[in-house]
C-alpha cells in the first residue's frame, strides 16, 4: 500500500489549504507504515513554480513531513496513479458505476446531478444559472453515464493529532469522506 494525495499546485491556494492533505496522508502512512508519496502538479502551466515548490517543501519539511515528491510530468507519476487505480480496483474502493451526471458541450459543468440539485438549493453556483452554462451559454444536459465512484471504508483507528488548530478540520474531513462517495 502507498498513501499519497491529489497532486497539489504550490502557490495556487491559501497554504493551510495545500497543507492540510499532506498532514492527513503523513498521519496515515505513519498510522499504516505505508510510504507517504505526493506529487507537485507542475505540468499545467507555462509560468516557472520553482520559487513556490522551494517554499512549499520546506514548510513540509519545517512541519516534519517527508514524503517522497514527484512531479506531474514524469513517468514514474503515471505508472504511481495507475498502480493505484488497480489497487483501488482490487480492494473495491473505487468501482464503475452508472448515475446522471448533468454537463455542457464546453466542459465546463460536469458534475453528479444530485450536486447540481445541492448547489443550486444552497444557491451556490458552479458556472451554472437557470439551467444554462455561463461559460458558453448551452442549455445543461443531463445523461445517464458510467463514472469511477470513491468509497472510503469506515476508519476503526483513533487518530489524535498534536496540534489542537488541526482536530476540528481532520475530524470533519474524515466524515465528509466516510459520508459520501467521491466521483472521479
Amino acid at each position: 500500500m502507498i498513501v499519497t494525495t491529489l497532486p497539489i499546485t504550490p502557490g495556487k491556494c491559501d497554504f493551510f489549504v495545500t497543507l492540510f492533505g499532506p498532514l492527513i496522508a503523513d498521519i496515515f502512512s505513519k498510522m499504516t507504515d505505508a510510504p507517504f508519496k505526493m506529487v507537485l502538479n507542475v505540468g499545467h502551466s507555462f509560468r516557472s513554480f520553482d520559487g513556490q515548490i522551494n517554499k512549499y517543501v520546506n514548510q513540509l519539511r519545517r512541519m516534519n513531513i517527508l514524503p517522497f515528491i514527484g512531479y506531474d510530468t514524469s513517468i514514474e507519476y503515471r505508472n504511481h496513479i495507475q498502480y493505484i487505480i488497480n489497487d483501488l480496483f482490487g480492494r473495491k474502493i473505487l468501482k464503475i458505476k452508472k448515475i446522471n451526471m448533468v454537463h455542457c458541450s464546453c466542459g465546463a459543468v460536469e458534475l453528479p446531478y444530485l450536486a447540481c440539485e445541492i448547489i443550486g438549493a444552497q444557491e451556490r453556483h458552479k458556472y451554472i444559472s437557470n439551467g444554462y452554462c455561463t461559460r458558453c451559454g448551452e442549455r445543461i444536459m443531463t445523461d445517464n453515464e458510467e463514472v469511477l465512484e470513491l468509497s472510503f471504508p469506515k476508519l476503526t483507528t483513533k487518530i489524535s493529532v498534536n496540534l489542537p488548530m488541526y482536530n476540528g478540520p481532520l475530524k470533519q474531513s474524515i466524515s465528509a469522506m466516510e459520508a459520501r462517495p467521491i466521483i472521479l
